[in-house]
Parts: C-alpha cells; structure tokens; sequence
C-alpha cells in the first residue's frame, strides 16, 4: 500500500481518487472516516485492535485535525508509536513507515 498522491480534499491510492477522510491499514484496506476533526476514543480503539507498530495521523493542511493527548498515551501503552502531523508530511511518512512497519493511517483531507 501506498499513497499516490494528495491535494487538498482528495487522496489517490492505487490509482483510485478518493474525497473524503480515511483510515488505511498495511495490509492494503481503505475505510472512510465518519469524524472530520476530531479523532475519537471508539476509533483509536478499532486501530489499536488491529496491533500496528506506526499509527501515522494527518492533521489536515492547516493542522484543523485534533487528537487527545491521552490517545497518545494509549497507544504507548499498546506498544504503537503515533506520528502526527499536517496531512501532506504524514503522506510522506506514511509512505515511508509502511515499508518495514505495521502502520495505520488516519488522514484528515481538508483543512
């Protein structure tokens, strides 16, 4: 898996054009987002089921995104390290963790 391309508001992934928020797995799925700018306790939870070693968050172009400090603190626990940043510098990450990790993205398109 790996990202194509990002401009604001869409993604390309594997050739496809996506328009809205995502979550992205190294095991190559894609899921939409239901939350635009807030990462929320039951979605940090769904992520951490699945083990990953990297959770990449993109914050959006502007950084509009927020994530609590206590799901930082939760996924230490977890034994994930959380990279966050605006969304085209996550895009560069992701990319670059997903190569030897287990990494998940979580990517805010907009603002």
């Amino acid at each position: 898996m790996r990202i194509d391309s990002f401009y604001f508001g869409s993604m390309v992934i594997r050739g496809r054009k996506f328009d809205h928020d995502l979550v992205l797995t190294w095991k190559g799925e894609v899921f939409p987002r239901n939350k635009q700018h807030e990462v929320t306790a039951d979605e940090f939870d769904k992520i951490l089921e699945h083990s990953p070693e990297v959770i990449i968050i993109g914050t959006g172009t502007g950084g509009a995104m927020k994530v609590s400090p206590t799901l930082h603190l939760r996924a230490k626990i977890n034994g994930a390290e959380v990279i966050e940043a605006p969304t085209p510098q996550a895009v560069e990450e992701f990319n670059k963790q997903i190569k030897n990790k287990k990494t998940i993205g979580l990517f805010h398109l907009t603002c």
